[in-house]
């Protein structure tokens, strides 16, 4: 009995290591990323390339330590949204990140994420090709 349990618990690890490992990353494309000014924080632009994420086919910053392995898969959204070109983002000193993104539809906006200041530039325009468009 003991042996079909640890085969069973060996099978469903094996499983969810290979969905993490090629279906996962299949959702998400890492654009850029950025470490802060003493490499304690990075911030990484990922797109959705599904409905998955809080801007189905849209921009997402993600923040994560830097020690952390798979960060952009682990961190924290910060923003969210649909970027005419996509976001411009940059750290201004450690504990600052200054996000640049012209937009007419953001779906998430953080101001703060632990020890982290994160200030905004957001220009309403046009929606963007890939933000979703109201039904009638």
């Amino acid at each position: 009995m003991k042996v079909i349990v640890k085969g069973f618990l060996l099978a469903a690890l094996i499983v969810g290591g290979l969905y993490f490992w090629f279906l996962f990353p299949l959702d998400w494309e890492t654009v850029d990323s950025k470490k802060d000014p003493e490499g304690g924080w990075v911030a990484y632009y990922l797109q959705s390339k599904s409905e998955a994420g809080e801007a189905p086919y849209g921009d997402h910053l993600i923040l994560a330590p830097s020690y952390w392995p798979l960060g952009q898969y682990y961190g924290e959204v910060v923003f969210a949204g649909y970027c005419d070109g996509g976001p411009e983002f940059r750290w201004l000193d450690k504990h600052q990140l200054l996000i640049d993104c012209k937009s007419a539809k953001v779906m998430k906006k953080m101001n703060t994420f632990k020890e982290v200041l994160i200030q905004y530039e957001i220009v309403d325009g046009t929606p963007h090709s890939r933000a979703p468009q109201p039904t009638q």
